[in-house]
C-alpha cells in the first residue's frame, strides 16, 4: 500500500516537473522569437540609417563641384542607387521659406493658418514662437516647435532657422530649380527616403561653405516622412 503511494507521488512530482519543463521551454522560445525579430528590426533600421547617410554624402559632394562633371544626376525626381537600396531624394533652396526668428509673427501664424497643418499643430508652434520672442531665445532647430514627424515635416517645409525670407508674398515667385553649382553660403533642403519605406525618410539641411577642405556641412538631420501623403501647402 505504501509502495502504490510513494508511486503516485512519484508520477505527480514528475508530471509536474514536467509540466513546469514544458512551460519554461515555451516561455523561452517566445522570448527567443521576440529576441530575434528585435535583432532583425534593429539590423533593418541600422541598414535604413547607413543607406540613407550614404546616399547624402554623395548628393552633397556632388552638389558643389562644377555641374559638368557631376557623376550622378540631381535632377528632381529622380532616384538614386545607394547600398542596393533605391533612393528618392529632392533637393531646395531652404533660404526660400519663412525665418521663424526673423519674421513677424502674425505673418508666421497666417502662413501656417493658410497650410493644411493641423489646428493643434498650428496653435502649438505658435506658442513656442511666442515663448520664443518673450525670452529672446531664437529657436534654434524646427523640432522646438513640437508636434509629431508629420507635423515637423509639414513646418519644415514652410519655415526655417537658418536664415530664411523675413516677409511671405504670395505673388513671389520661388526660387528658381537648383540646376548649376550653388555658391558658397547656400543653404539647401535635401530630402531622402528609401524606396518602399518612405514613412522613415530623412530631411536634411546643409551649408555650402566655399571650404576646399570641407565643402559641405550638415546644420540640420531629423527623421521625417516628406514622401508620404499629401503635401504640406496653403488650402
Amino acid at each position: 500500500m505504501t509502495a502504490q503511494r510513494d508511486d503516485g507521488y512519484i508520477l505527480a512530482s514528475a508530471i509536474g516537473v514536467l509540466l513546469a519543463i514544458s512551460i519554461v521551454a515555451a516561455t523561452l522560445v517566445g522570448t527567443s522569437g521576440e529576441s530575434v525579430r528585435r535583432v532583425r528590426r534593429a539590423e533593418s533600421a541600422a541598414k535604413q540609417e547607413t543607406t540613407l547617410e550614404a546616399a547624402l554624402t554623395l548628393i552633397a559632394s556632388q552638389l558643389v563641384v562644377d555641374p559638368r562633371r557631376r557623376a550622378i544626376d540631381l535632377t528632381d525626381g529622380k532616384t538614386l542607387a545607394v547600398l542596393d537600396e533605391t533612393i528618392r531624394f529632392r533637393i531646395g533652396w531652404e533660404s526660400s521659406k519663412l525665418d521663424v526668428n526673423l519674421t513677424q509673427s502674425d505673418v508666421v501664424a497666417a502662413r501656417l493658418r493658410q497650410s493644411n497643418l493641423d489646428t493643434m499643430d498650428v496653435e502649438a508652434a505658435l506658442a513656442a514662437i511666442r515663448h520664443s520672442r518673450e525670452t529672446s531665445e531664437p529657436i534654434r532647430l524646427l523640432t522646438e516647435l513640437k508636434g509629431d514627424r508629420t507635423a515637423q515635416t509639414c513646418l519644415s517645409s514652410l519655415l526655417t532657422v537658418f536664415g530664411g525670407q523675413s516677409s511671405f508674398d504670395p505673388n513671389l515667385k520661388a526660387e528658381a530649380p537648383l540646376i548649376g553649382r550653388p555658391a558658397a553660403g547656400s543653404r539647401l533642403a535635401i530630402d531622402l527616403a528609401v524606396v518602399g519605406a518612405e514613412a522613415e525618410g530623412l530631411s536634411t539641411v546643409i551649408l555650402v561653405t566655399g571650404d576646399p577642405v570641407t565643402p559641405w556641412q550638415v546644420m540640420d538631420w531629423r527623421r521625417s516622412s516628406s514622401f508620404v501623403g499629401e503635401p504640406c501647402h496653403a488650402v
